[in-house]
């Protein structure tokens, strides 16, 4: 909740500063008429101990950003973590927590979600709210972006000799215009989410030309059917870990299945 606090004030692009990271204090990050500084550090210290700013003692005392809180800034495209923070926080995800053992009792009812929200499903509680929607459109490309960086950087050659890629849930097709970018033989990105969220995406420019994302929708257990002779299927999805480990891979894997 601190972090999504200091978010909703603006703190991580107000001490980036287009680059500048000079560390500044809670009295420079608030206004001048603002009637206790203090209120602020008292959030910044315990994310300070996190790792998300460093503190640079003194009085008073001064925060700057770390890599960790760098990922808060929106990039060149707009997109940054910050968005995934603000999404995982929404009152409709974040009422859902507190009913997580009756999914335990009850695995073969309404997941958390529908239960907190009048049995509406997050998915069809999001189709039906556009701004909790937007919200979480923005942040799985704050997400996807730099994982598809990391994925192109290790394994651009495993898409050598490919004409026609399907991204299946490719949301706004950010992920796909970043390989196509990447990867010259791809002369077709197909966007293959559901109807609405197609619809609204963005034609993918590359290079000097646009190359219009074809229309396609449905589910994605009806792709494979249609894989041509030759082609193959990528998967990129978090794996809980063999071992049971301390390792953050681990917790983070664990939750998101």
């Amino acid at each position: 909740m601190a972090l999504t606090a200091i978010i909703r004030l603006g703190v991580p692009s107000a001490v980036w500063a287009g680059g500048a990271n000079a560390p500044l204090s809670a009295a420079e990050l608030l206004p001048e008429c603002h009637p206790d500084q203090s209120v602020l550090e008292r959030l910044l210290r315990p994310l300070a101990s996190r790792g998300v700013f460093s503190e640079h003692g003194g009085s008073p005392r001064r925060f700057a950003l770390t890599a960790v809180g760098r990922t808060l800034v929106p990039g060149p495209s707009g997109a940054s973590y910050a968005d995934y923070v603000l999404q995982h926080h929404q009152d409709a995800l974040v009422a859902a927590w507190p009913r997580l053992h009756e999914a335990v009792l009850d695995p073969a009812g309404p997941e958390p979600f529908a239960r907190a929200n009048a049995g509406v499903p997050a998915y069809a509680y999001y189709g039906k709210d556009r701004e909790a929607n937007e919200v979480m459109l923005r942040a799985m490309t704050g997400v996807s972006e730099p994982f598809m960086e990391a994925l192109l950087d290790g394994y651009a050659g495993g898409f050598d000799g490919v004409a026609t890629l399907v991204d299946v849930g490719g949301s706004s097709g950010a992920c796909l215009e970043m390989i196509m970018r990447r990867v010259g033989t791809i002369t077709e990105g197909i966007n293959f989410d559901l109807p609405d969220v197609v619809a609204a995406a963005p034609p993918i420019a590359v290079g000097s030309d646009d190359v219009d994302q074809r229309r396609v929708h449905g589910h994605p257990e009806e792709l494979p059917s249609a894989l041509p002779a030759g082609g193959k299927v990528i998967a990129c999805e978090p794996v809980v870990p063999e071992e049971t480990d301390s390792s953050t891979r681990t917790d983070r894997n664990t939750s998101n299945k």
